[in-house]
């Protein structure tokens, strides 16, 4: 428990011979880039096919869905359609049965 304490305070005391937060060390340089391509290497072997399978499934179903969409807008259209040629056709029918009737 005493050894912790004094990593603790070593640490965060600033011990003369440590630099700032902005001065460049080296060695820290070196050893971040290193486990940055570390970490790249690994997110590439495991990490990479299941995001871009992702991805592409989920590209398909937006596809398919506007396919759908569209589909279905042209099919409300023609009902539209139909229903005004019903309406024109019953009206039609309607004047000619006002017309006998006079």
């Amino acid at each position: 428990m005493f050894a912790i304490s004094n990593l603790a305070v070593l640490a965060f005391s600033g011990g003369g011979s440590q630099g700032g937060l902005l001065d460049v060390s080296p060695g820290l340089s070196i050893w971040t880039i290193v486990t940055f391509f570390i970490l790249l290497f690994l997110l590439t072997k495991v990490a990479w096919k299941p995001i871009i399978k992702s991805l592409k499934e989920r590209e398909d179903f937006i596809k398919d869905s506007l396919e759908k969409a569209d589909k279905a807008q042209k099919a409300a259209e023609q009902l539209v359609e139909d229903n005004k040629a019903n309406l024109d056709k019953a009206e039609e029918e309607a004047q000619k049965v006002i017309e006998q009737g006079r």
